[in-house]
Parts: C-alpha cells; sequence; structure tokens
C-alpha cells in the first residue's frame, strides 16, 4: 500500500518525539573524528511545507512544533531540534518543517554518509529534487560539493538495509519509521532489526512507532526488547487520553537500540516539560525504560514497566526471590532455620493432622460405591463377584482352574495340549 502521505503529519507532536530523538543521536555521533552512515529506510519528501493542502486539510503541526515555536523557555537540548528548524525560516514565520534526511544532512559532518530510501513514487521524486535544489544552493555559496555523500534510491528500505551493514567505518546510524499501514510493518521492523544485528551488532538503531490500540501496536516494544543488542532504550509520549473510537494518533514511541548513555538523562529533563506544553488533557504523559535484551524464560517473567514478575500463590514458596524454596539462585545459599523456629510456609500440628485426614479422605475410595474387587480373605462368600459364565465359580488368585474330564476348564474354554487325540491324516 502506498496511500501514506506525511505531509498531512508533518510537525506533529510525533515527529517533535522523532525528531529531537534524531538530532541528540547525531550530536553523539559527532563527538568522534570517525565518519558515519546515516542510514534511513522510509525517508519521504525531506521538506514539508506546512502552508500547502496537505498539511493545513488537519494542521497538525499545531499539536507538535507550534506550540514550540515562539517559546523562550526550552530546555538547552529542546532549543536544538527547535533552532535547527527556525533555521529553515528565515523569516521568522514557521512555513517549512524538515522531514528525518533534511535533519540528517543539517546534522552531519562532510565526510559522514547519507543513504536515503523511500518507496512512494511521488515522495521519492520530491525527496531528489529538494536535495538536488539544496546542493545547487551550496554550489552558489562557494561550498564544494562532497560528490556522493548522499544517495538516493527509491525501493524498500527493508530490503535495501542488508546491503548497507557493515559499513565501511565500521559505524552507523539507522532509522526506521514505516507508515505501519498494514500490520506486516510491525514484523517487517523486528525482521529487519534481527538480521541488521546479526551483520553490525554495534550499530545504533532507532525505531519510530505509533502506540495505537491494535494488538500489534500495544505488544511491539515487548517484542523489540528481544532483540540480541546489548542495551536498549524506549520513549513514549502521550498528548491526551485516547478516544473511545480508538482513531487519532494520541501516543508514539522511539525504541532505540544500542542508545548513548548520554540520552537518558535529557530524556528526563525534556519529556515532563513537552507533557506542559503539549498535553491537551489529564492523560498526557510520557514514558521512559532501560534496560538488556530479555531471552528465554525471562522473558515471560517481565511485567510492566520491565519490572521482575513476583509469584503468586503456591510458587512463592519454591521461588529463588523467597529464600525459602528449594530453588536457588547462580550463588545463593541454602537457608538455615533454628530449631525451634516455626516456618510459616507449614500448618502447626493440630492442622497437619486436620489435613491429613482431609487428604486421606479425598482420595480414599466409599465402599457405598461400588464392591472392592481386589481380593480379601475374611470377605464373606456371599459377597463375593457374580461369575460371568453360568459354569464358572469365583476365581482364587494363585488357584488352577479346575478341568473337566473333556480336557476344558470349569469355564468352557479349551486348553492347549489337552482332550481327546486326533485320527491320524490319511495321506495320499
Amino acid at each position: 500500500m502506498l496511500s501514506y502521505r506525511h505531509a498531512f503529519h508533518a510537525g506533529n507532536h510525533a515527529d517533535v518525539l522523532k525528531h529531537f530523538v534524531q538530532v541528540q543521536l547525531h550530536q553523539y555521533m559527532n563527538q568522534k573524528d570517525t565518519a558515519y552512515t546515516y542510514i534511513d529506510t522510509h525517508s519521504g519528501a525531506g521538506v514539508y511545507a506546512l502552508d500547502s493542502n496537505f498539511a493545513t486539510k488537519n494542521a497538525e503541526f499545531d499539536t507538535g512544533i507550534g506550540p514550540l515555536w515562539n517559546r523562550t523557555d526550552l530546555p538547552p537540548a529542546l532549543a536544538e531540534y527547535v533552532d535547527l528548524v527556525r533555521g529553515m525560516n528565515p523569516s521568522g514565520k514557521m512555513r517549512y518543517y524538515p522531514g528525518s534526511p533534511w535533519v540528517a544532512d543539517q546534522m552531519t559532518r562532510p565526510d559522514d554518509r547519507l543513504r536515503l530510501f523511500e518507496l512512494h513514487p511521488a515522495d521519492s521524486k520530491i525527496l531528489a529534487d529538494n536535495f538536488r535544489k539544496a546542493e545547487a544552493h551550496k554550489a552558489e555559496q562557494g561550498e564544494r560539493s562532497r560528490g556522493r555523500r548522499v544517495m538516493i534510491e527509491r525501493g524498500d528500505g527493508f530490503l535495501s538495509l542488508k546491503a548497507l551493514l557493515p559499513p565501511p567505518s565500521r559505524r552507523a546510524l539507522v532509522l526506521i519509521d514505516p507508515p505501519y499501514e498494514v500490520k506486516d510493518d510491525y514484523r517487517k521492523v523486528k525482521d529487519a532489526l534481527e538480521e541488521a544485528l546479526g551483520r553490525f551488532p554495534s550499530g545504533m538503531f532507532a525505531v519510530w512507532y505509533p502506540v495505537l490500540q491494535r494488538m500489534e501496536s500495544r505488544q511491539f516494544a515487548d517484542r523489540l526488547k528481544r532483540l540480541p543488542a546489548k542495551e536498549w532504550l524506549h520513549v513514549t509520549l502521550t498528548v491526551s487520553t485516547p478516544g473511545p473510537d480508538g482513531f487519532g494518533l494520541h501516543s508514539s514511541g522511539m525504541f532505540i537500540l544500542n542508545p548513548p548513555y548520554t540520552l537518558e538523562p535529557l530524556l528526563r529533563e525534556v519529556m515532563p516539560y513537552l507533557v506542559k506544553v503539549l498535553g491537551k488533557d489529564a492523560g498526557a504523559s510520557f514514558l521512559i525504560e532501560r534496560g538488556s535484551q530479555v531471552t528465554g524464560a525471562a522473558a515471560g517473567r517481565v511485567g510492566a514497566g520491565g519490572a521482575a514478575r513476583q509469584p503468586v500463590g503456591n510458587a512463592r514458596r519454591a521461588s529463588p526471590r523467597s529464600g525459602t524454596g528449594s530453588l536457588r539462585l547462580p550463588g545463593q545459599a541454602m537457608p538455615t532455620r533454628d530449631a525451634g523456629a516455626k516456618d510459616p510456609a507449614r500448618p502447626d500440628g493440630a492442622a497437619a493432622k486436620v489435613n491429613a485426614a482431609a487428604r486421606a479422605k479425598r482420595f480414599s475410595r466409599p465402599d457405598t460405591e461400588r464392591a472392592d474387587e481386589r481380593f480379601d480373605p475374611a470377605r464373606d462368600p456371599a459377597k463375593a463377584p457374580r461369575a460371568r459364565y453360568a459354569d464358572e465359580r469365583p476365581r482364587v488368585p494363585g488357584a488352577r482352574p479346575e478341568r473337566a474330564a473333556s480336557g476344558r476348564p470349569a469355564s468352557g474354554r479349551p486348553v492347549a495340549g489337552t482332550g481327546p487325540a486326533r485320527p491320524p491324516r490319511k495321506r495320499g
């Protein structure tokens, strides 16, 4: 499906979160002199006019960059992103908004490389035209072209990603933000990241996704936590309470694999400010969580917020976290109890007798249901089970059945090797 056009949503609260995080990732990558490669799997058009028919239809920029445009109390990290947008609008009027390729072009250095992919034919053409105009403008200003610094390709970024990893410089920043028009996009993101980490485990991968009511969206972050990355960082921004119909984008998230250690403190400084400025009602909130790869059975023991689930019921007695069961964590010693100490998991003497009697009554077979078919020498013969045949007597274990003169037992069944001999068969 190629119906999605990001021009309808340019500059909304989801773009603010995505591009603010992207700016901080570039700032971290620029700290080293070694060049790196920026890969954008779903680039879009690169630049969006906020006064176009697409953008003004829903005016979603009023939920994002609009409230931040004239603020003078911006946190320093957020001010870097807003100043980049203001740089595209020298007149002071909010008219243009940059997409992720343009943010990358402004934040990267001359030796860094940009690899941009877009599958939509119209957006791919606009993207190429925008960068062609930008190169022409730089040439007029006397800036020397860097050759094939920016490469734009019309194609599927998921399929093209594996051909670029690992990059020659062994440093890369990858941004993945498909439109999620179909449910299959969630699976494609996970599969592409799993293969990319296998090829380039040290790369930095940033994923944007919408937080929706559908099951694929709610489970998306938990599935990304299981990817074989050393660390991950997850942040979400919610601007309003979701409607009862489930329509509309009220929340979005960024999931970063191998994140920089400087990003989490910046998020904890900026996210409360974004909730205060962009929030519409009491449902506005944010979430920040960080951890390492969740593997094996531990994946099923992770609860809300990434905390380990606590055992309930009888499982608590055998849990290694309780310290009283038979299970032990690595290096955990066997607990010792005083002779006079009472185990709270065990009942006292009177209760133990009651429980034992209840178990005996539970698992015993009452005599009123049916006769016990096991052998009992003291049983009354009158209560013996009825014979199955008219001439069959009740059998006693260990006794051999009586044989009749005809060579058959009392039950009438033939026995091998008994009875009258057969006449010899005539030959010829």
